[in-house]
């Protein structure tokens, strides 16, 4: 509920969301969250290009896609709402909204 990014000793604090997510990976040494070993678990996380990311988020805005998804995050509070948006910019999902 604090918004803070915990890693899973409950006391590290991160700062970097790459980081923090490969923090919460899956480990080879823990059970199997799913019926199959995928690709994106634990060693081969791929991150995506930023420059393709800013340019797609530039059309998105240009296109007014930035008030598209100001009005589906506008239910959250600061912290969750600038995360929102950031997402629905980036993916150009509006519906990615309804899981905050």
């Amino acid at each position: 509920p604090s918004g803070k990014l915990i890693g899973r000793d409950g006391v590290t604090e991160f700062v970097n969301t790459n980081e923090y997510g490969e923090e919460w990976q899956v480990q080879p040494y823990e059970d199997m969250l799913f019926l199959e070993a995928r690709e994106t678990q634990f060693t081969s996380c791929k991150y995506p290009d930023k420059k393709a990311v800013a340019n797609a988020r530039k059309l998105r805005s240009a296109a007014g896609f930035d008030q598209l998804a100001d009005k589906a995050c506008q239910h959250l509070d600061t912290i969750d709402y600038a995360l929102c948006v950031e997402d629905v910019m980036t993916t150009g999902d509006v519906g990615i909204a309804a899981g905050y």
